[in-house]
């Protein structure tokens, strides 16, 4: 298995999956934000624990989150392709498209549903998927499991803060 970055050249092709794994990634983002900013005064009024962040620290968070998510699928597909196909990689990135479909999941169920419990069970589900997904990405490349790990440090943040909620509403 060769690394990302050592030596090997950065194609056009390299650069048109990434983009496309921004857009996806980033899409998705976009599209979670359809029932949260519909919702928003609801949520406003939901009790909350004191550890709560400032409401512009959501988008910035997911941002970040959402490039390094693309990011480590792109340093996956690039070293499955060296290493003689990307279909070396199916597995992994059909956990990385599940955990990318029950990601956007969890604004519609918590936003748009206002199930408070329901969002949380998808955040335990969004967990599992995405520790899966780093686990199956380090076969392929150990910095792409690297670059999920503040996604799945979030996510421990988000299932408490979601928590909270619940237990307070």
């Amino acid at each position: 298995m060769r690394a990302a970055g050592s030596g090997a050249r950065f194609t056009t092709q390299d650069g048109l999956v990434l983009l496309g794994l921004l857009v996806a990634t980033l899409g998705v983002g976009q599209l979670g934000r359809i029932p949260s900013a519909a919702n928003q005064d609801w949520y406003d009024t939901l009790a909350q624990l004191a550890i709560q962040p400032p409401g512009w620290a959501f988008p910035v968070a997911w941002t970040l989150l959402y490039l390094l998510m693309a990011v480590a699928a792109w340093l996956v597909w690039r070293a499955a392709v060296r290493a003689g196909g990307w279909s070396r990689a199916k597995g992994a990135f059909a956990l990385f498209a599940a955990q990318l479909l029950v990601n956007l999941a969890w604004p519609y169920v918590f936003f748009g549903e206002r199930a408070l419990l329901g969002g949380f069970l998808v955040i335990v589900l969004l967990f599992a998927l995405v520790a899966l997904t780093a686990r199956a990405f380090a076969r392929h490349s150990r910095l792409a499991a690297a670059l999920l790990l503040p996604y799945l440090a979030w996510l421990v943040y988000a299932g408490l803060l979601n928590a909270g909620i619940v237990m307070l509403n």
